[in-house]
């Protein structure tokens, strides 16, 4: 199972551009060697959502990110006026058992961009950004580290 969650962790994209199809998205595994990663697979907490449960609301401040160990969740994004009506929007994605979600949480203080609802009954990991922090220090640290600079990029992995 922690040879799973450090593969789970290791995947998540950080990085001035975390979308995992353009260019600068890097992961937590290029950045921290597996001891590191696996200080956060201690802070995992376990919880558990039923079905149709509201996991994250668009525009809600978050402070967690959650990996899917069974079940699926819903993503819908609206639109700015359709939000300012309080409606969820469009669905844009499901995910499912491995997905990570809610992870742009540990890099900044950002408001949720989508809202999420569990499809069916839900059990996921969470890890909160502050045990992030306690395990790690602050993740703006380790990004500011240079790629060309190697030696300042083992000294964040070790």
């Amino acid at each position: 199972r922690n040879s799973r969650l450090i593969s789970w962790l290791g995947s998540i994209r950080i990085g001035s551009n975390p979308d995992a199809k353009k260019k600068g998205a890097e992961t937590l595994k290029h950045l921290l060697n597996e001891e590191k990663i696996e200080r956060l697979v201690d802070q995992l907490e376990p919880e558990e959502f039923e079905e149709g449960f509201c996991i994250m609301r668009q525009g809600e401040p978050g402070d967690e990110l959650y990996i899917i160990e069974e079940g699926e969740v819903a993503v819908y994004v609206a639109d700015a006026p359709a939000h300012k009506r309080g409606e969820v929007g469009e669905k844009v994605a499901t995910l499912g058992v491995g997905r990570i979600f809610g992870e742009k949480a540990l890099l900044s203080e950002d408001k949720r961009k989508a809202t999420l609802f569990a499809t069916s009954h839900l059990k996921c990991l969470r890890l909160e950004r502050d045990e992030f922090t306690n395990a790690l220090g602050s993740l703006k640290e380790i990004l500011q580290t240079n790629p060309s600079d190697q030696r300042r990029r083992s000294s964040v992995a070790n």
